[in-house]
């Protein structure tokens, strides 16, 4: 990775200072590795720079667009979709993935496995296509997601974080998910009732809060 990205400073595509990237190497707009990027960035805006670094994500998209097509991706067909939904009777999947017990069911096709060769994680590729649908006009999914490992339901962890918030450990919203900000006011409530300040939500945290 080092090589291949000395190599694209070397080809003048971008320079040191704003040949930015994650803690893993992952650059640009949609992350590509260096490897990556020598072997599927494109200069779409024919600039003479595969700049997927800029403000403008032209280049950027315009690679992702390159690397899924030559990784297979098949024009016209959906990456799936949840089970019962009209992308789900587009033909006959590859398999049906249940990525939690009790939580919605999706049929997939091959663009679903093209889309896990750019990020090779299911939660992800399911992700990548629901949020792409949405994009399209659809609609949320149907089925409910059930609890999580600390038996707490998305519901239980929006009232979690309501609750801090109105014991003045805000959270900064209430949307269910558990991130930094929330972890941090379970540690300030936890060090305000001398409890251990672990920063995990839990079903008792949520009874004490009331």
């Amino acid at each position: 990775q080092l090589f291949a990205a000395l190599k694209i400073l070397q080809h003048g595509d971008i320079t040191p200072a704003r040949m930015t990237g994650s803690w893993a190497g992952a650059m640009g707009h949609t992350q590509f590795i260096p490897t990556s990027y020598l072997a599927y960035a494109v200069d779409f805006t024919g600039d003479g720079r595969r700049d997927i670094w800029s403000d403008d994500p032209t280049d950027a998209l315009a690679s992702t667009a390159a690397y899924l097509n030559r990784s297979g991706w098949v024009r016209g067909q959906p990456w799936g979709g949840e089970v019962g939904s009209d992308a789900a009777g587009a033909g006959t999947p590859a398999a049906i993935l249940q990525p939690q017990a009790g939580g919605p069911q999706f049929a997939v096709f091959r663009n679903y496995q093209v889309i896990r060769r750019y990020n090779n994680s299911e939660s992800y590729a399911i992700g990548v296509g629901h949020l792409s649908d949405r994009i399209a006009g659809a609609g949320p999914l149907r089925g409910s997601l059930g609890p999580d490992a600390r038996g707490m339901t998305i519901e239980d962890r929006k009232r979690l974080q309501a609750r801090l918030t109105a014991k003045g450990c805000g959270t900064e919203g209430a949307d269910g998910v558990i991130g930094s900000k929330t972890e941090a006011a379970i540690r300030a409530y936890q060090r305000s009732i001398g409890l251990p300040e672990t920063g995990q939500p839990s079903l008792d945290l949520l009874r004490r809060l009331g």
